[in-house]
């Protein structure tokens, strides 16, 4: 009885996003033809189809094309690196190649000493996901002695509209595009090596 459960619950989960699409489509027809009696009396019947099926795929889609707009808006306008104050470490800080010896790749924080004056965190700031999902997510490095803020990097991920977000088979983000989110990157432009 628990193996014929298990296989049904199976079942469901991977049709479920098919019965979601039967369902959308379903409701789309309906919302077409709700369309065509309301503009009935305007227009030819091809002009009230073409106005019931624009209407129908702005409901649908509308919200997946001005999310990826103001996305790419917010990518252009507010993403990268954002440098408050940088602070000088001595010769000891740094390894040969030039690369930060206080950084590790384990967990992305500073290492002892310095981890006792700085730290760095991440701070993630979730629209609400009634339409359009689009998280503004931010790297920071703070001085502990005072909570200043030294430096930040501020990207975007965008989780689509809703159909996306609630119809698709996985939970896939678009990132901004122009950097790679790293908090090295950030380290090497807050925290600079002495002039030889």
């Amino acid at each position: 009885m628990q193996d014929l459960i298990h296989m049904v619950m199976i079942f469901f989960a991977f049709s479920m996003p098919l019965f979601a699409w039967l369902l959308v489509l379903s409701l789309g027809l309906a919302i077409a033809v709700l369309a065509v009696k309301v503009v009935r009396n305007r227009g030819t019947h091809s002009r009230r189809w073409l106005l019931a099926s624009s209407f129908t795929l702005m409901l649908l889609m509308g919200d997946e094309v001005l999310g990826w707009l103001h996305f790419h808006y917010l990518c252009a306008a507010q993403e990268g690196y954002t440098v408050y104050r940088q602070v000088n470490l001595p010769a000891e800080y740094w390894r040969d190649d030039g690369s930060p010896a206080f950084f590790s790749n384990h967990g992305w924080k500073i290492t002892p000493p310095l981890n006792e004056e700085y730290a760095t965190s991440m701070d993630t700031v979730a629209s609400p996901p009634a339409v359009v999902q689009i998280d503004r997510r931010q790297l920071r490095v703070t001085a502990l002695s005072n909570g200043e803020s030294l430096g930040t990097y501020t990207w975007f991920e965008n989780w689509g509209g809703w159909l996306k977000r609630y119809l698709g088979s996985t939970r896939k983000f678009e990132v901004c595009p122009s950097q790679t989110i790293s908090l090295e990157t950030l380290l090497r432009k807050v925290f600079i090596q002495p002039k030889n």
